[in-house]
Parts: structure tokens; C-alpha cells; sequence
């Protein structure tokens, strides 16, 4: 957690939407969700994004704290 905000690390290229791709894959996996329910909301060519994830929020919640640990858990 840094400034509100998981930090993620990829080294996919950010090139031709590939770094977003692979951050929704990442987030799909950990979410235990589909990778089709995952999307950029915003930020798409920035560094700093906003995900949407879709699924009941506790259990998408949940799965999050599970794979990424504690420090994912909002207040």
C-alpha cells in the first residue's frame, strides 16, 4: 500500500495497451474472477490506473487480501 494505492510492479511493455492487459490478468487471477471482468476504468495510458473489478465486493475484497496480503485491505 502506498499513498492510498496497491502498488504493482510489471514488466510487461507499456506498449500497445500490453501493460494494461497484463495488469488485468494479474488482478483477474488474484480477484479469482474472470479476466473479462476486469478493466481499466481510468489512467489507461498513465502510471497511475483505477481497475474495476466486477463481482460481489466482499468476496472479490477478500480474494484481494488473500493473494496480495494485508496491506491491500481498505479501512
Amino acid at each position: 500500500m502506498q499513498d492510498g494505492a496497491v502498488r504493482i510492479q510489471l514488466a510487461a511493455a507499456p506498449h500497445k495497451g500490453q501493460s494494461n492487459a497484463a495488469l488485468c490478468a494479474y488482478l483477474a487471477d488474484a480477484a479469482g474472477v474472470r479476466p473479462s471482468a476486469v478493466r481499466v476504468g481510468r489512467g489507461s495510458s498513465g502510471a497511475r490506473k483505477l481497475v474495476e473489478v466486477d463481482g460481489p465486493p466482499a468476496a472479490v475484497a477478500a480474494a484481494l487480501v488473500a493473494r496480495l496480503g494485508p496491506l491491500a485491505e481498505t479501512t
